[in-house]
């Protein structure tokens, strides 16, 4: 399981920085990676044998997809893209597969963190109220701070 979450990591990290730089978040890796995760999460189902946790991660990554569209459907022009969407299909695989907390406190943080984000961009005068900026690097942030730090707060609880 941290070999899948490892790799997964340093795809979302790479997601994240051409998000960053071209505001896209490229099919070439997102599309084959709904079929290359699906297969390394029932790996970690089948050698943990928790096959439970990959029909949460399939309903976690649905679920997540299926808020993303809505949203998007609901805001056309508000600064989301379909790239988006499909990543957060992704991240609630990921997620997913660990806990319902995890996809849950991670879609949570993605939407916290994004304000803040349009926030500091406002306030430091970098955008204005239309202003876009790439959400894709506010997703993948919130998913890997989740997964690091939602045991750590478990554990000191």
């Amino acid at each position: 399981m941290p070999i899948t979450y490892l790799a997964c990591s340093w795809v979302l990290i790479a997601l994240a920085a051409i998000d960053l730089d071209v505001h896209r978040l490229p099919d070439a890796i997102q599309l084959p990676g709904y079929p290359v995760l699906l297969v390394l999460l029932a790996c970690c189902s089948i050698l943990t044998g928790d096959l439970d946790a990959l029909l949460r991660a399939s309903l976690a990554g649905a679920g997540m997809f299926g808020l993303f569209f809505v949203l998007l459907l609901a805001a056309p022009n508000g600064g989301m893209g379909f790239g988006d969407v499909k990543l957060s299909g992704l991240l609630g695989l990921l997620l997913g597969w660990l806990s319902w907390r995890h996809a849950t406190v991670a879609t949570l943080g993605t939407f916290v963190l994004g304000g803040f984000v349009a926030a500091v961009l406002l306030v430091s005068g970098r955008s204005d109220r239309r202003g876009e900026f790439a959400y894709g690097p506010v997703m993948v942030a919130s998913a890997l701070m989740t997964i690091i730090l939602l045991p750590l707060a478990a554990e000191a609880a």
